[in-house]
């Protein structure tokens, strides 16, 4: 919803500015006042207003004048401000202006309290708190409620071979919302599928499809590497030759997508299969005479699925049956529409009056076409949206169709936008998490990736459902992405698409707040034109490429949109550096987010940064950031309340004054790698970081470090640690993280010593366990008592290490053991372990290998058949090592 996203974005910033750290701004506090008041009443407003649900004409002109009237106010004070920054000077016709948009506003709400009954809008009693709404957990995983027999159909097709073992093609054919991909993905990571192949793959193919990504994600699961599709395809080629594999290519839109990989697919005679999602009759057909057709849900099963959706584990009240029935009926088998409907219903009133008014919007009539209802059904669920939702939905249409969505790039993009109201004590991300998970349980956005705290990593949303957020979008004129089909019109945010210049836009609209593009490389010219936009400018995403010939300093001109919240951008250069980013970044003065990607040279940033005080994200990829200088005119060092995230940084020095700056720093990741100077570095101060909860170092590999690494001690409040170059032997690990008792993830690289020996309850709370590089590692005891929680299991070169502990098994917990560059009688016992567990039932626990040769993985499979242990079990990694969920 464009009005309040316009109307929350303006009075963020009328909090904000009164605490430029070094400016004071001219304005009339009884202005500023009045405007406040009036912005306040009407947020209050728009978060109770019942507009019924429908997108009614009288609702959108009223939200179109709010809108308006918000965005022309907001420009004034944004102009106001920048004039002031950048020139000193204000515009005399500024009071004039801002009382005209006072003027504009108070006429809106009289507009509001006549056509509604409201004598004074302003009233808190109803509105949406995500902290106070009712909460329930989401099982993680998409059943297949209703569609069984298609399971059990697909799994037979994948299995049986009928004498033929030569490589089978099966299409999954049906409309968009049918559930194909859960479909597949439920088979995919069945049990006894996993049992049948040697090897699985899944790629998104999309109608956009790029060869060297499919290939990409069938090598490396969404990994990026380098390489052309020639390289690509013969690595996986060979990946495959000899293997009984399982493919999955999801959402495939054309026979080019198919004769462009396919050729990759080596026919081994053994079984494998190639399973294909398409809506795509002729195309299904194409592949093969015997598709598999996705039907309807029949009324029974509809129910099932919606029962479970709106009720979760509850039964559904006698007095709703009948008209939850009727609803369900009205979404026609079409698994989408019956669980957004659900979800929706699940978070809403139960009152029959509302559940009959839900009905009612429904289309009853069979001549509208599935799509179009399901469009319908999902913009009911839009329109019942709380107001603090709408825009946050509407903003994920920025992401590529079938794009995994990285959840905390999602959220930071939010608070950068405006989008955010705060809310008691809670920090603007926090509240902005509890937004997201909202709109997961409406099933309006689907987790496809979890971190090991339960938080959401990566998400999806539905074609059909970024149809909707893009159409709404567009004729709010709340957001454009940039097609081959549609100009840019008055949208105050533009996303440029792969494969769009920046030169498709010849006259940015002149109330331009976001420019977005897909990451990626841009020419010179692009370059150049980065500073052409507008000045009132709030976030630029991977939007300005800087390069830089012989200088030795940013060009300052660069750094000059003053209105910024979230800065990401590109560095090229000539030459190695250093390069120093100019002071004049601090002119940023409401910076939120600054992300710095280079290629590699030497960069530093100036001490100036410690004094942006709205600063909430620092993402500074292997840039140096000066110490902060304290001036003669500051009685007290400036604190940098707002910082959350600090990662990236080169050699950061923690003194006690960098400490007292940032107190609220939450996560926090520094690469060090001058082991001469390291004293300077006062790593001890660590413990004064009271909030931090996730902690990377990085340290070289010099013997030197062992010194730095002894004299660590850690904050109690750290719930994720990875250490990079551990430098200390087991016994020394062990002293220094036994009493984190709130440590859920640990990662450790390169630790010293053939024995790790641990106490009972060492790690009550640890989820995640990752070694990496211990190749000193013999002997190892381990079990339930050390690890009691323990989910997942990853070791990768520790080739010394024979068995892993067979008491790990019982841990049950325990969901994952994987080994790369192991030794493969270590692979052999975690084979025994996982049987074992089998044997009393324990379907859980899935093991994963990764091999350097091919060699080792031959003689594993030669030591399994002599063992008589199952060869089809387990899942292969091939020269990489991934953890899921990792966050360091």
């Amino acid at each position: 919803m464009a009005a309040y996203a316009a109307l929350v974005s303006l009075m963020n910033d009328l909090e904000l500015i009164p605490n430029h750290p070094t400016h004071s701004f001219s304005f009339d506090t009884k202005q500023i006042t009045t405007l406040s008041q009036i912005v306040h009443s009407l947020i209050d407003f728009m978060e109770t207003f019942d507009s019924h649900g429908y997108a009614t004409e009288s609702a959108e002109i009223l939200e179109t004048r709010i809108a308006s009237a918000a965005h022309a106010a907001h420009h004034v004070i944004e102009s106001h401000v920048v004039d002031q920054l950048l020139t000193g000077t204000p515009s005399p016709d500024f009071s004039l202006d801002l009382q005209k948009s006072i003027e504009d506003l108070h006429f809106v709400v009289e507009i509001v309290a006549k056509q509604f009954n409201k004598s004074k809008i302003g009233f808190n009693s109803n509105t949406y708190s995500p902290h106070t709404s009712s909460e329930f957990r989401s099982s993680g995983n998409n059943v297949m409620v209703g569609f069984d027999a298609a399971v059990v159909r697909l799994m037979e097709m994948l299995t049986f071979t009928g004498g033929d073992s030569s490589q089978r093609v099966v299409p999954v054919v049906g409309m968009g919302g049918m559930g194909k991909a859960t479909l597949a993905g439920n088979v995919y990571n069945h049990l006894l599928i996993q049992q049948h192949f040697d090897i699985r793959c899944w790629a998104t193919i999309s109608q956009e499809f790029s060869v060297d990504n499919v290939l990409t994600q069938l090598l490396f699961e969404n990994r990026k590497t380098d390489g052309d599709a020639g390289r690509l395809g013969e690595e996986l080629h060979k990946l495959l030759w000899g293997r009984r594999y399982l493919i999955v290519l999801d959402d495939m839109w054309s026979l080019e997508a198919w004769d462009d990989t396919h050729m990759f697919f080596p026919d081994n005679g053994n079984g494998s299969c190639v399973v294909v999602t398409t809506r795509l009759a002729n195309l299904a057909a194409h592949l093969s005479s015997s598709p598999l057709q996705m039907n309807f849900l029949d009324e029974e099963k509809s129910w099932d699925l919606f029962r479970g959706k709106a009720f979760g584990e509850e039964d559904c009240p006698v007095e709703l049956e009948e008209i939850g029935r009727k609803i369900v009926k009205r979404c026609r088998g079409l698994p989408l529409s019956i669980v957004v409907i659900g979800g929706h219903l699940r978070r809403s009133s139960r009152a029959v009056e509302y559940w009959e008014k839900v009905a009612g919007f429904i289309n009853p009539i069979s001549s509208i076409g599935e799509d179009e209802q399901c469009l319908n059904i999902i913009s009911l669920s839009y329109y019942h949206l709380p107001a603090c939702l709408k825009p946050c939905f509407l903003y994920v249409g920025i992401f590529q169709e079938d794009e995994r969505i990285d959840a905390s790039k999602l959220l930071r993009y939010w608070v950068s936008e405006g989008f955010i109201k705060p809310n008691g004590s809670s920090s603007l991300e926090e509240v902005a998490e509890d937004y997201l998970k909202d709109l997961i349980d409406r099933n309006l956005i689907l987790v496809v990736e979890r971190r090991w705290n339960g938080k959401a990593q990566f998400c999806v949303i539905h074609d059909i459902v970024r149809e909707l957020c893009l159409k709404v979008a567009k004729k709010e004129e709340f957001m454009c992405v940039l097609d081959t089909t549609q100009g840019v019109g008055r949208e105050h945010r533009i996303v440029i698409p792969e494969g769009k210049s920046l030169g498709a836009l010849e006259s940015p609209p002149l109330l331009l707040r976001s420019l977005i593009l897909r990451p990626r490389r841009l020419g010179q010219l692009e370059f150049d034109r980065s500073s052409l936009f507008s000045r009132l400018l709030r976030v630029s995403a991977y939007a300005t490429h800087i390069f830089l010939g012989g200088g030795r300093c940013f060009p300052a001109a660069h750094f000059q949109q003053v209105n910024l919240r979230c800065l990401i951008f590109y560095v090229t250069c000539c030459y190695p550096g250093p390069y120093l980013i100019p002071s004049s970044i601090s002119q940023l003065w409401n910076l939120q987010t600054l992300i710095i990607h280079h290629d590699g040279v030497c960069v530093t940033a100036p001490y100036e940064i410690w004094e942006m005080t709205q600063l909430r994200h620092l993402e500074l990829d292997g840039v140096c950031l000066a110490d902060p200088v304290l001036k003669q005119r500051e009685r007290e060092c400036i604190v940098l309340e707002n910082l959350q995230r600090l990662v990236g940084v080169k050699n950061l020095r923690l003194t006690k004054e960098v400490c007292e700056r940032i107190p609220n720093i939450k996560e926090l990741a520094v690469d060090y790698e001058h082991p001469k100077t390291s004293s300077k570095y006062c790593l001890h101060n660590l413990t004064l970081f009271s909030k931090l909860e996730s902690l990377k170092l990085s340290f070289g590999s010099e013997s030197e470090w062992r010194d730095v690494v002894l004299s660590l001690s850690f904050p109690s409040s750290l719930e994720e640690l990875c250490l990079l170059n551990c430098h200390l032997d087991w016994e020394e690990l062990n002293t220094r993280i036994k009493s984190l008792s709130n440590l859920g993830y640990l990662e450790l690289h390169s630790v010293k010593g053939s024995k790790w020996e641990q106490c009972d309850q060492e790690f009550s709370s640890l989820k995640v366990l990752m070694m990496s590089d211990c190749d000193e590692l013999v002997y190892w005891n381990a079990n339930s008592s050390h690890f009691p929680i323990l989910e997942a299991l990853h070791i990768c070169g520790a080739s010394k290490l024979s068995l892993v502990p067979s008491d790990i098994g019982e841990i049950p917990t325990l969901q994952v053991i994987r080994l790369e560059s192991c030794s493969v009688s270590a692979a052999i016992s975690t084979v025994r372990i996982v049987m074992e567990q089998e044997s009393l039932g324990n379907q859980d626990l899935q093991p994963c290998f990764g091999f350097d040769t091919l060699e080792e993985f031959d003689e594993f499979h030669k030591m399994l058949k002599e063992e008589g242990l199952p060869r089809n079990r387990f899942r292969l990694v091939q020269l990489f090592f991934e953890i899921k969920g990792s966050v360091v």
